[in-house]
């Protein structure tokens, strides 16, 4: 049986403006968690194609000051329609408890691997305490960290 890669990830912190740092060993990373985590990533880029989306429209709308008066009243309509619409998209997601899905699958991945700690398993750790690129750099490299060889068993098979 192959080996299982070993993912050491030092997360900074700041507790109460010191800035610190706790390294965690990953070995583990289940199925489900996979399965979780792409939804995630899934949602995520959901949100962040909307928010390209008013960013074109407000492009647009700031370009249309030269237009024709009637004209730029009818694409204005149409314009605060697909910005709402954008909005409310977003905030979808938002009321879809992202934030707390994406904790409690930090939790079971830091559970899985011997982590019980109630400081660095809870909302307010996650949240409160680590900046958002390194929650997903966390999230990223653990989650692919036998990649390379799932691409070795594939090619394996393909032979």
């Amino acid at each position: 049986m192959e080996e299982r890669k070993t993912e050491r990830v030092v997360i900074p912190y700041f507790e109460k403006g010191v800035l610190k740092e706790k390294e965690f060993v990953i070995k583990f990373i289940s199925n489900s968690v996979n399965r979780d985590y792409r939804s995630l990533v899934q949602d995520a880029y959901k949100v962040s194609d909307e928010w390209e989306k008013i960013k074109m429209l407000t492009a647009e709308m700031e370009s249309m000051s030269d237009a024709d008066p009637k004209e730029r009243e009818k694409a204005l309509d149409r314009i605060t329609v697909e910005l709402n619409n954008a909005e409310k998209e977003i905030t979808k997601h938002d009321d879809n408890d992202f934030f707390e899905k994406r904790v409690a699958l930090l939790k079971r991945i830091l559970n899985d691997n011997g982590y019980t700690d109630e400081f660095y398993t809870s909302i307010k750790f996650w949240d409160d305490m680590v900046e958002p690129l390194d929650i997903v750099s966390f999230l990223s490299r653990v989650v692919h960290k036998d990649a390379d060889l799932l691409k070795k068993k594939a090619v394996a098979v393909k032979e």
